[in-house]
């Protein structure tokens, strides 16, 4: 069976979370604060997404590119890119 997933809902909330992510991770705060908003930015993303689709395809789609783009900056400030 093949899943539907709602795009437009998924970026509408997912694109300014990751955003939000990213900058806050590049910010110079502290360690604590990152992983809070490592852990707060998906977990909001979830509900947003989940309280308009209850499909659980869109909500884990969501918070998969949330933290995708939480990690690649993650990597990048490791490895000195950022």
């Amino acid at each position: 069976m093949e899943e539907s997933y709602n795009w437009n809902l998924i970026w509408i909330v997912a694109a300014p979370v990751a955003l939000a992510e990213i900058y806050l991770l590049y910010s110079g705060i502290s360690g604590f604060w990152k992983w809070v908003s490592f852990i707060t930015a998906p977990a909001v993303t979830g509900l947003i997404v989940y309280s308009k689709d209850r499909k659980k395809s869109s909500v884990f789609t969501a918070v998969g590119i949330v933290l995708l783009a939480a990690v690649v900056m993650r990597l990048l400030e490791l490895f000195g890119l950022f």
